[in-house]
């Protein structure tokens, strides 16, 4: 697999992942507590940039990143204003201590996104226990960074920014499996505790799959995780998979997913 690697030729993007209100100085407290404690503030994977930072308003100014990860509670007045100014390529993740998902899907599907937000997921509600909503957040972060990770098989940001900018709203899926057919089960496991749960991939417009693996990793079970998503979603849907590789002794990998664009396309 090793002879799959190849290297960028241009500087590596820059994630900016910004916390917006009380809600978002959380998450982004929370991110750099689990699973990237031992980072700084910015953090450089080699391939990928990310930036991490909490505002409280007034207005946000002078961000200069690749892509912005903005968190937040949509019902935060003062958040309401710095949504709507214009950012760059913007990945809106949403939570609220006050809605419950489906509420939060209902106004991500209620068309009153700010236009320049390339997609939105609704992460966490009023039925979603913290700890899970910020688990969440650390396998959607990871994901992304490992999509473009100079190890197994990476990608260009470009392949990953085609699926962003498929809009709209979006859910998202992640799993664990080891041992006989774990490719597959995995990726299984993954689509049916994704959310929102009742989220149709036939519907996307853009899917994206990180498979997190150890070196064992072959070239048999990424074409199976490729063709499971492949066949579950239409015929111009464009799907992207990367493999980051997991340091990790044994031989479990984990499916990561995020389907984009749920209400653009037609069912199939």
């Amino acid at each position: 697999m090793n002879d799959e690697m190849y290297a960028f030729e241009v500087s590596p993007p820059c994630f900016s992942v910004i916390g917006l209100g009380e809600v978002g100085c959380q998450a982004v407290s929370a991110l750099l507590a689990r699973g990237l404690d031992e980072y700084k503030p910015t953090v450089d994977f080699g391939n990928v940039r990310l930036n991490f930072s909490v505002i409280v308003p007034p207005p946000i100014t002078g961000v200069e990143a690749d892509l912005v990860i903005l968190i937040a509670d949509p019902e935060d007045t003062a958040v309401a204003g710095l949504l709507q100014e214009e950012q760059p390529a913007t990945l809106l993740l949403v939570i609220s201590p006050t809605q419950s998902m489906a509420e939060l899907q209902a106004w991500l599907h209620g068309g009153d996104l700010p236009h320049w937000v390339d997609c939105a997921l609704a992460v966490g509600g009023t039925d979603t226990p913290v700890d899970e909503t910020h688990e969440r957040l650390v396998h959607l972060l990871a994901g992304m960074v490992g999509l473009l990770s100079q190890n197994l098989i990476a990608l260009d940001f470009a392949d990953l920014r085609t699926v962003l900018t498929a809009g709209g709203a979006s859910m998202f899926g992640s799993a664990w499996a080891s041992g006989p057919d774990r490719a597959v089960r995995a990726a299984e496991t993954a689509l049916a505790s994704r959310w929102p749960a009742n989220g149709r991939i036939d519907q996307a417009g853009g899917v994206w799959v990180a498979i997190h693996a150890p070196e064992s990793l072959a070239m048999e079970e990424f074409y199976e995780v490729l063709d499971f998503f492949q066949a579950r979603v239409a015929e111009s849907t464009v799907v992207i998979v990367g493999a980051p590789e997991r340091p990790d002794p044994d031989d479990g990998l984990r499916v990561t997913f995020m389907a984009i664009g749920i209400g653009n396309s037609q069912p199939t």
